[in-house]
This record gives structure tokens, sequence and C-alpha cells, in this order.
């Protein structure tokens, strides 16, 4: 995928030019730093012109399309440039300056070397020329701005297909919305709710939010919200306060009240797009007037008539939105396919066009993204016929041929994102937290000034979400997503879409090809092998990046055995399996260019030969492996993640696990960590001086930890502690902490009392602790705590007040399952949620 390429090259691009600019790089190739922003620059550029190259696309235009592929291929081109030449160039700097000089040949070597890295950037130059004027001559424009970096701030900005052609043809919805309209401005002043009601693709959304932008003029105030499938209430109003006006003070102190105050005032029009509980309006008229004289108006989208008509209170304010008859969708369908070429359709193409049509099922989405997918596509019969085949598969195909319809009408950027999740295992529960660690790693997220690694992960995985594309499966206590899950029929577009794009190849699918595709740079084994011995004549793409394995067992540590000193670009790799007890082979090491590893298994022994590792940056190990104690030393590790794991330590003689039942000090030299996960239950811990050491450390998680003077620690934002140990002492937390967690703390009450005064702390989170009481009172304490999570947690007493946790928002809570319960005080109850998918 050609978008995906080019992000992937502006990272490195990026990634060299601060290695550079650190003045780490001393023997610098002539012009090397002037070569490198060129390359981040120009790669930008291109990607400006993949932007508009994406939306033309659809067009019959086959230069368009031969100009994406080139990119891609230019893209590939210059990432294996940097990949070979510039770790030799690392490397001949780390070598030492002096030493490297006493030996004429290795000069002469990486003067040539050099050389050559320039003279294979001149002739990148020549053809990023060659690829611009293309670009020009097929009517691409480009920002103007394309060549600086951005904050990618907005990545939502993609045009809708079925604007291109005129929305009466589209919806043929003139008579509904000039009945919107006379009910919205032009009836008498009576609050009016108008629900406009009908099923997903029909276009509800697009009518309301044409009506509403028509008419929000004629209002003092206006506001327009999309309820997600996991609403938060407190956030809906707090959306609409700003919206409408609500000064700062006034949503700060006491948001219902003062909202309700504001709009009984004012004549408003407030949109409420995918109401789909009749809880969630319960909740919200309460807090905006509904009997207002003023001619206010609320409008309604909903899938369901029956919320929409309990929300509007009868048959009088329901709006249906019905599916178009099959003349309207052929008229739409066959307009839009006639608009985009000048070409008459041979009528074997009229005729798959038709089936199309009656597999659209009216719906204006399916029918206009269909539109979208042949056009990409060759006008053949073959081609066409392969779209209509696809769409009769299955006894779900009409809602997956929706959901893989607006996956064509996402912005070019989010499609990687999007495509990624094809490759885990059907079925499979992906945390955010580990496609944030993934992406990062495969250089798909330009990490910018503006915001944090997490802020764009997460916006991409709301918009995906927001498109139905990936389901929420856990959210975090803040109601950030915690974990997703994929439909298995939408999994299957994936691995198809990415096959066809060449974002991905499956494994299996690499077996079965009669050619070789060498510029493959990603590959999963996300499905059981079709036969025990898939690895024998299993021959890897030579410039592979990524391997991500699952579900497979001994033939693949022995593949990686064979073939590990021929994998060098390969800067990803993913090892999940299950049930077989092997150690994985020392030959890892020669995965020189690896940054990151993560190995799921049990029974497996990691080799010491790991730490010669020396570009890892990310390494995770789970379940039942067991790791050299050289790993506690690779000191450029950025993350560390280790769960359920037993160190082997090496013996003047022979090897020995360290006993669970034994408490071991143990040392760590990683300088450089940002991220320490690390569970033993009984085991060992870590020594206070090592972390104190990590002045990068943001994220520490620590079981059984009975020294306290690890928690002055002052760098730490997040701190998970687990343990079963009573901690003697007084102690105080780190004082920029914005998110704790205690876990399995049976002595509570001592931990809660030093947090009261932490200016910066918005989340507590106490998992299956005990206390007698938890004293949350007292003003100015809790400053700035916004979630409390009471989750299975025992204890006597609650005491709240009105003065602390002044911006307390959220009460998630799973009482303990013996009684006696607590009492809840009234004023956390009305901030309670109680649910399971919280965790």
């Amino acid at each position: 995928m050609a978008e995906a390429a080019v992000a992937t090259v502006i990272c490195k691009a990026v990634e060299i030019a601060g290695y550079l600019l650190s003045g780490r790089m001393n023997d610098q190739p002539n012009n090397l730093q002037e070569n490198i922003s060129w390359i981040e620059s120009h790669m930008r550029i291109l990607q400006s012109y993949l932007e508009d190259a994406e939306s033309k696309k659809n067009g019959s235009s086959h230069e368009v399309a031969n100009l994406i592929i080139s990119i891609r291929d230019l893209a590939y081109d210059v990432e294996d440039i940097l990949d070979a030449y510039l770790s030799e160039i690392q490397s001949h700097n780390t070598r030492g300056r002096f030493q490297f000089l006493k030996h004429a040949s290795c000069m002469l070597c990486y003067g040539v070397k050099t050389n050559n890295f320039v003279v294979e950037i001149e002739k990148i130059k020549k053809r990023a020329a060659a690829l611009e004027v293309c670009g020009r001559n097929c009517g691409i424009t480009v920002d103007s701005s394309a060549a600086v970096p951005s904050s990618n701030a907005d990545l939502w900005g993609s045009r809708k297909l079925f604007l291109r052609a005129p929305e009466s043809k589209i919806f043929s919805r003139e008579e509904t919305l000039q009945k919107l309209e006379e009910a919205l401005v032009r009836e008498n002043n009576r609050c009016r709710i108008v629900s406009i009601v009908g099923p997903g693709g029909v276009g509800k959304t697009t009518v309301a939010k044409r009506i509403y932008h028509k008419v929000k003029d004629e209002f003092q105030s206006a506001a327009i919200v999309y309820i997600s499938q996991e609403p938060k209430v407190g956030e809906i109003l707090l959306d609409i306060a700003k919206q409408v006006g609500l000064n700062k003070d006034e949503r700060n102190e006491d948001l219902e009240k003062n909202l309700y105050s504001f709009l009984e005032d004012k004549r408003y029009v407030i949109f409420l797009d995918d109401v789909w509980d009749t809880k969630i309006w319960d909740r919200l008229r309460n807090v905006i007037p509904t009997n207002s004289e003023n001619g206010s108006r609320i409008i309604v989208t909903s899938r369901s008539a029956d919320v929409g008509r309990y929300i509007g209170g009868g048959e009088s304010s329901l709006i249906p939105l019905n599916i178009l008859s099959e003349n309207e969708g052929r008229e739409l369908f066959f307009d839009l396919i006639f608009s985009a070429s000048e070409e008459p359709l041979p009528p074997i193409l009229k005729d798959i066009g038709e089936e199309i049509v009656v597999r659209c099922g009216g719906l204006p989405l399916a029918l206009v993204v269909a539109v979208g997918m042949l056009q990409s596509k060759e006008r053949s019969k073959h081609a066409w016929n392969e779209i209509l085949a696809s769409m009769k598969e299955g006894d779900e195909n009409d809602c997956l041929n929706i959901l893989a319809l607006s996956y064509h009408d996402l912005p070019f950027q989010l499609k990687p994102f999007f495509l990624y999740f094809g490759v885990f295992p059907e079925g499979r529960e992906i945390f955010v937290s580990e496609l944030t660690r993934l992406w990062l790693a495969e250089k798909l997220i330009q990490v910018d000034g503006f915001r944090k690694l997490d802020s764009i992960v997460e916006a991409h995985i709301d918009k995906l979400i927001s498109k139905n594309l990936i389901q929420v499966s856990r959210r975090r206590s803040d109601g950030r997503v915690r974990s997703c899950r994929i439909h298995d029929l939408l999994h299957k577009l994936c691995i198809q879409m990415a096959e066809d794009s060449n974002f991905f190849s499956t494994h299996n699918n690499l077996l079965q090809s009669v050619g070789f595709n060498s510029i493959v740079r990603r590959v999963t084994t996300n499905s059981w092998s079709s036969s025990e011995d898939a690895f024998q004549n299993f021959r890897l793409p030579p410039k592979l990046r990524s391997l991500l394995c699952f579900r497979e067992g001994k033939e693949l540590l022995n593949f990686m055995k064979r073939n590990a000193s021929d994998l060098r670009f390969l800067n990803l790799l993913t090892i999940e399996v299950e049930g077989i007890k092997s150690h994985l082979p020392s030959e890892i090491a020669n995965l020189s260019g690896l940054k990151y590893f993560k190995l799921k298994g049990e029974f497996i022994v990691l080799p010491p030969s790991i730490s010669r590792l020396k570009k890892l940056e990310t390494l995770e190990v789970r379940s039942g492996v067991i790791v050299p104690r050289s790993i506690l030393e690779m000191n450029q590790l950025k993350h560390l993640i280790l769960i359920d794991v037993s160190i082997d330590e090496p013996t003047h003689n022979s090897s020995h696990l360290v006993s669970m039942f034994d408490h071991h000090r143990v040392d760590v030299a990683l300088e450089n960590l940002e991220t320490l996960h690390f569970r033993f239950d009984n085991w060992f811990y870590i020594k206070p001086s090592s972390i104190r050491k990590m002045s990068n450390l943001r994220k520490l998680c620590v079981s059984n930890y009975p020294d306290h003077e690890m928690m002055k620690y002052q760098y730490l934002v997040k701190l998970h502690l687990c343990m079963h140990t009573k901690i003697k002492g007084s102690f105080e937390f780190p004082p920029n902490l914005v998110k704790i967690t205690f876990e399995s703390i049976y002595i509570l009450g001592d931990f809660i009392e030093p947090l009261k005064k932490l200016f910066k702390l918005e989340i507590i989170k106490l998992k299956n602790c005990r206390a007698e009481q938890l004293d949350f009172s007292g003003e100015h304490n809790y400053p700035q705590l916004q979630v409390l999570v009471l989750w299975d947690t025992d204890f006597s007493e609650l005491v709240v007040d009105e003065k602390g946790m002044p911006k307390l928002d959220t009460i998630l809570y799973q009482p303990y399952p013996f009684p006696p319960l607590p009492t809840i005080p009234e004023r956390l109850e009305k901030m309670m949620v109680t649910t399971d998918q919280y965790s």
C-alpha cells in the first residue's frame, strides 16, 4: 500500500535527521544531512500526491493507478537505501573514529559505501522528479505546505464519493428535506423533537446534517453530537455545553444545572446522531429542556423506530427514511458510473451492474461505494463479476458489503491502520497498547510535537469504530478504548484487501502462489497451516521488514534457526505459540536489524544470545517463557514487558532457575527505558537504585515490591502496584503521577493518604484490594481526580464530602462479591457506571 510505504520512509527520515542533529554521527558522507532533508520533504510531497491521486483513482485513468504504484515502489527503494547504507554509516561511527582509521581497507570500504549512498539518492531524485511531472499531467494537485511536517491533527478530510453527484439524485430525499425544514422552522413555537429513523446506510446522518446546517443560523445556539456505542453522558453534555456557548466556569462548577438554565433561555437546535438506546435519552432529557416555549428544536437519528418514537413522544415526530426503490437505486448507480467516464458501458457490464444494484438492497451508501470499487477495477466482465461474487458470499453478506464498502470511503491515511487488523488471528482480542507499539515499530505513525503517540493511535481507533469497521471489546477506566475486535467477515476483507494492495501477505498465500513477490514487506501466519511441514519449503521475501507468527509450532522455530541470517532487514518479529516445549534458536541474534520482538508461549527458553541485538528497542515476553538475565542489561531498550516469566541465572558450572519462592533483588541496567512492566508474583523484584537511574521511565508496573523508596521516583506518570505484602514505614508517591493502580493490596489505607495532594493525579484504580475505610474527603484533596475505580475491592466505609475530589466525573464500580456491601454516598451514586466492559 503506497501510503503506508511513504509514511514509513518519512518516519525513518525524521528519525535519522534527529540522529544527525544529536551529533552522534561524526564522519558523515557528503551532503548526508541535506539528502535526508530532501527525502523527508519530497516524501511529504508524494504523500500529498497520493491523497489527491486516491480521490481520482476511482475514475478510469490507468495513469493515476500506475502513478500510485510507482510512488509505492519509489518509497520501497528509498527505504532499502536508508536501511542498507545508514546502518553501515552508524556502525562506522560506533566503532570509534581513530580506531577505524587504523584499517585502510575498512576505510576504503566505508568510502565506497558512502559514495554509493549519494549516487543512489541522486537516482531517486531523478525518479521523484519524473513522478511529479507525471502527477501534474494527470491533474494531481499538491498542497503548497505538503513539504512541511504537519501536526497530523486532522486525518479525516476525506471527500465522500456521493458528493460528486447531485444530492437529489443520490438520496431522492427532496420531499423529506422539505418536511424536515417545515418541522424545524415553520411550525409552532413549542419545542419539537424530530426523529429520523431508518436502517444503517440509508442516509440518516447525511440528511440530518444537511438540514441542520441549513437551519442552524436561525437559532441562537446550535450543537451537533455523535453518540458512540458506549456513551458517557457527562462527555455528551460537556460537548453540547461547549458548542452552545456555556462559559468554562459554569461548565466546571455544575454542568447539568447550568446547562439546563442556559438552554432554557435560548432558542436552540441540537442534533443527536445515532441514539440507539432509550436510556441515553432518559439521562439527556433531564438536562436538555424539551418543554420550552421559545421554538427550540432537537433532531435525532436512530436505526430503531421504537427509540425514535420514544424520544419524540409519538408517531407525529417520526420521519422514516426508507431504502431506495429499485428504480431509484438503478438511476443512482448508473448516474455515478456514467458521470465518472465518457466511455459507453458494454451490455454485459450493464447486466452485471443491474445485479449489483439489486444486491445493494436500496442502501445509498452501499450503492455509492460499490461504484467506487468498480471504478478502481478494470472495466471487464471478469473484474465486475468478481465484485458481484464477493457480494453474494455468506448469509451475513448484506451487512458485510455495507461495511466493506465503507472501508473504501475511508481517508487514504487511515486505510493501512484498518488493514493491520488482518494480521492478527481471526477472533482475537486486540489491545490498543499493543497496536501502539506495533504501529510505532512499523513506522506507520509519524510522531509529532503536537500530540502524544497514544492520542494519535486512539484517534485512528476511534475513527474506525465510528465507521463500524471494528468494535469495542473493553474500555479503560477513563472510558478510552482498551481493546477491540473485528468481525470474522471483515477480517477476511482485511486479508483480501491487504493482499491486493501488497500491504501484507499471509503465510498460506505465499505458499500457494506460483510467482514470488520480492517486494513483500510484511508477512503474517495468522491461521493454521495446511500441512505440518508448511515451513519446510517456505521462502521468505528477501527484504521482509515484519514477520508476525501466530499458532505455529516447532516448524517455525526450526525455520528461524535456518533462515535468521538471511533476515537482515527484519525490524519486527512477533511469535505467539502454545503447547510446545522448545528452545528459541541462538541464531536469533543474527536478526541484526530487529527493533521489536514479542514472544508469547509455554515452555520456551529464550537464549542469552538475544542480548546481542543492539538495535532492539521493545522486548515483550509473556506466559511461561524462560528468559536470560542478560536482557536486564540491554541498555538500548525503551520498552520492556515481562509477564509471568522466569529468569534463568547462570552459575559457574551450570544454570538454574530462580526459585519462585525466593526473593531476589535484581539489578537492572536500562537507563533508556520508558516503559517497564515487571510482573513476577512471588519471585523477585528490582532494586530501587536501578529504578532511580532510569531518567526516561514514565510507566512502571511492578509486583511484590517491599521497598517504598522506588515510589519517590519523580518522573513517573503511570504507576501500577500489585502485591500481597505490607509496606512498612512512611512513604510518598511521585509528584507527577497521572494514573495510579493498586492491585491485590490487602492493607490499603496507608496508600490513599499520600495521594491527596498530588496535583496531576487524574485516575485512581483499586482492584481486588482491602481496606477498612477509604477517605476521599477534605477541601483541596485530590484536586484533579476525574475517575475513581472501585473494582472488586472490599471496604467498610467510603468517606466523601462536597469539597474533596472537585473534578470527579466518573465512578466505575464493581462490588465486592461478598456481603456486607458498603453504602455508597449519594454524591457518588449519580456518577456511577457499572459495566463489565471496563477493566
